[in-house]
């Protein structure tokens, strides 16, 4: 579809070009300096637009602060969230080597037990063999 107003076209696109490489500021600029030399009847109205595009440049701004304080925080909590991966898997190992030892050393506890009891038995037999043989003998 062809546009009523070839020129216009043409010199809307080059405008857009030319917008395109400005910063936020001189466009804001240039649509003050537009809304000042608007109508009479259009002054209000393009006040107000020049206004709430003020309003989108501040709004722009908090929002690009804060996505980057987003991402500066999300950084740092996928580095915690490592760290914590780390802490858990030095822990289970930790864990486990204690269970081991655990292990061992009740092995090692019911090993000395029943030595002892094997003594304690001995000893019982040799204390009844020996009072046994002293009653027999008197």
């Amino acid at each position: 579809m062809e546009h009523p107003n070839p020129e216009q076209r043409k010199r809307v696109e080059t405008e857009i070009v030319e917008d395109l490489g400005k910063s936020a500021k001189q466009l804001l600029a240039d649509v003050h300096d537009e809304s000042v030399n608007a109508t009479s009847g259009l002054a209000p109205l393009t006040r107000t637009m020049a206004r709430f595009a003020s309003l989108l440049c501040v709004l722009s701004e908090q929002a690009d602060v804060q996505t980057r304080r987003v991402i500066r925080l999300t950084h740092w909590l996928i580095g915690l969230t490592w760290v914590l991966g780390f802490l858990t898997v030095g822990l289970l190992a930790a864990t486990l080597i204690l269970l081991r030892i655990a292990s061992h050393t009740d092995e090692r506890v019911r090993q000395i037990y029943e030595i002892a009891e094997q003594q304690r038995h001995q000893k019982e037999k040799r204390d009844t063999s020996t009072t046994q043989k002293d009653g027999i003998g008197r």
